[in-house]
């Protein structure tokens, strides 16, 4: 018997998508979430570093999404310093910044 803690293995992607998409929509679990979409985000293929122009419409979706939502923090004036940024992890992460701060 499928319980929420412990879905039935589903053998084709239809039925795995469609099992998540209801355990994603009955959570109201902000971490549950925020844990999905990193592990989602993750498994997407990663962007090659290169001095070329990249348009964000090549960018695989979780990348452009990314992206795209730090614009619009940007837009909404959420920006924040790079030296601030890497103080905080500084201080939270004992993280040492870059040579090139």
């Amino acid at each position: 018997m499928e319980t929420a803690t412990t879905p039935a293995v589903l053998a084709d992607t239809a039925r795995l998508r469609a099992s998540l998409h209801r355990f994603v929509d009955e959570t109201d679990d902000a971490a549950v979430l925020q844990a999905l979409l990193t592990i989602l985000a993750n498994t997407q293929p990663a962007v090659p570093l290169t001095d070329e122009a990249v348009l964000l419409e090549e960018l695989p979706p979780a990348a452009r999404a990314a992206v795209e939502e730090g614009l619009r923090q940007l837009d909404a004036g959420e920006g924040r310093p790079h030296t601030e940024v890497w103080a905080e992890f500084e201080a939270r992460f004992g993280i040492k910044s870059p040579q090139w701060k």
